[in-house]
């Protein structure tokens, strides 16, 4: 760290000040003592040596000194004089990326076999199905499933895939943790046919974790005038949703 130089006057100080540092950052704290040399013969060469030596012990940089001087130093000089306290500032708590939705809607969704896939769902997405379904092998039937109460949570905050889960408390590089966020593609199914008033309207998607042949996927599924549409993305997509459409992410309940 460099040392803030020690000189004979305040024209001294902002000569060698500017040759030494390039930058008057020190001198917007002190500008009102130097503009004064002239009149105001209380401050000593010691007196701004001992200034100086405080700042530099204190890890000021020169921004720091030029926020000092263009804020309120009468503040300042009553916290020095006992007359004020600082008081620190508490961090403001993050924005959550999701909030429930659903909390105590009694939503559940019945035991399922896990033999119903969505690729083959059209009677379901009668709106479409997106094709990389089978192209991407997301088409694995699951295995059976007790009865589950889904959560269902709407975007605050802008988020990727992985920010939205991790939010909710799964450890993206976990896989037994990732599962316990996963529906079997059966479960969405009956979801969707069973709560078509909890997906989120107006052609926006309504997100659900599941897995098949080893790789996390996330089905969207969208409500439009012709019906259902499904899509599907890789988890580790990194594209950010907005969180002004306010699209749904759905959980299983974790106890």
């Amino acid at each position: 760290m460099a040392s803030f130089p020690r000189v004979s006057s305040f024209t001294g100080f902002r000569e060698k000040f500017s040759e030494n540092r390039n930058d008057a950052a020190l001198l917007n704290y002190i500008g009102t003592c130097a503009d004064k040399e002239e009149d105001m013969s209380s401050y000593k060469e010691g007196q701004i040596n001992q200034l100086a030596n405080a700042l530099e012990a204190a890890d000021y940089t020169p921004e720091d000194v030029t926020s000092l001087g263009q804020g309120d130093l009468i503040s300042i000089r009553s916290f020095v004089r006992g007359q004020a306290r600082i008081v620190p500032i508490e961090p403001p708590e993050p924005l959550p990326i999701l909030k429930l939705i659903s909390g105590g809607q009694g939503l559940v969704i019945g035991a399922c076999d896990g033999k119903r896939i969505i690729a083959k769902a059209k009677e379901v997405f009668r709106s479409g199905i997106d094709s990389d379904f089978e192209r991407w092998r997301a088409n694995e039937p699951g295995q059976p499933t007790p009865k589950t109460v889904p959560d269902v949570h709407e975007m605050v905050k802008d988020a990727t895939f992985s920010q939205m889960f991790g939010f909710l408390g799964a450890d993206i590089d976990d896989v037994g943790s990732m599962r316990k966020y996963c529906f079997t593609q059966h479960q969405i199914i009956d979801f969707v046919e069973k709560y078509p008033d909890w997906l989120r309207a107006d052609g926006y998607a309504t997100f659900f974790l599941f897995q098949s042949h080893d790789e996390f996927f996330v089905a969207g599924v969208c409500v439009s005038s012709d019906g259902l549409f499904v899509r599907v993305s890789r988890f580790e997509d990194g594209h950010v949703w907005r969180a002004g459409r306010r699209r749904r992410v759905v959980v299983p309940q974790l106890a």
